[in-house]
């Protein structure tokens, strides 16, 4: 089965999640800008999108267990990969690593990891 570190490349590698990560990054850094400088007519509505985006993000399998894994949790900590720990030839439990929106952009590139 492909160890934890392989399945965060795997995963975030794609030319549409390094988009995805990039752009919950960029909607992260506007989250603490102020509305209240200049109109928000024309302005997106950050939450939609960031809404948008987290609804194409899809749940991770591990292979070896079986296990599967939520995308995103509660906090806005979202599944970076997922892995097994074996002890001799014991499939244990599997695991998971979820973090923030700027660590998904830095797993998106290969040379961060």
């Amino acid at each position: 089965s492909p160890t934890l570190k392989d399945s965060c490349i795997k995963t975030w590698s794609m030319d549409e999640n390094k988009s995805t990560a990039t752009t919950l990054v960029e909607l992260s850094n506007l989250a603490g800008e102020s509305d209240l400088e200049g109109s928000t007519e024309n302005k997106p509505d950050k939450v939609a999108i960031r809404r948008d985006l987290e609804a194409q993000l899809r749940p991770i399998q591990e292979y070896a267990t079986s296990v599967m894994f939520d995308p995103k949790l509660d906090e806005g900590l979202y599944l970076i990969g997922a892995g097994v720990r074996k002890k001799s030839v014991v499939k244990v439990y599997a695991v998971a690593v979820y973090s923030s929106a700027f660590v998904l952009n830095s797993a998106s590139c290969t040379t961060a990891l």
